[in-house]
């Protein structure tokens, strides 16, 4: 997140940089990525709420090697968190505090675009934050199928 609060605006090369989405109720890669800032800014560990509901992406407990070797790697240069309603609600519960409604949110409606899956939907959320202090530069959403969409 240290990217995303500082809205890319002190970016100034023309370095490409990869910036990931993972659901606040994991943190995974945010956790490897800045030990100890999650439990620091939200006051809880990554993995104390329930499951998150975007399927194939990161949850405590399951190893991901490919999360580790993309840190290990310095492939990604920044991890955003990504928040729902039902994330938003049981954190307010167990805290008392409603941090994560500040965080990009993948059930936001998009105008036009019902089709979308949840993890489309969370990129898209991740790249119009980030653009809000980006000026000039290009940015590349990749985008996925809604699951039902595999089925052969």
């Amino acid at each position: 997140m240290k990217d995303i609060e500082n809205g890319l605006s002190h970016i100034e090369d023309t370095k490409t940089r990869v910036v990931t989405f993972e659901p606040f109720q994991s943190a995974v890669a945010y956790d490897l990525m800045f030990p100890g800032m999650y439990e620091m800014k939200f006051g809880i560990k990554p993995g104390s709420l329930s499951r998150h509901r975007l399927p194939g992406t990161s949850f405590q407990g399951i190893d991901f090697p490919h999360i580790i070797n993309s840190i290990e790697g310095k492939i990604i240069d920044d991890v955003i968190l990504v928040s729902d309603e039902k994330a938003d609600r049981e954190y307010k519960e167990k805290t008392g505090r409603e941090d994560t409604k500040e965080l990009p949110h993948w059930d936001a409606p998009i105008e036009n675009h019902l089709e979308f899956g949840r993890s489309t939907k969370a990129g898209i959320q991740v790249a119009l934050r980030i653009s809000e202090g980006v000026a000039n530069k290009k940015i590349l959403v990749v985008g996925y199928d809604k699951a039902d969409r595999y089925d052969s």
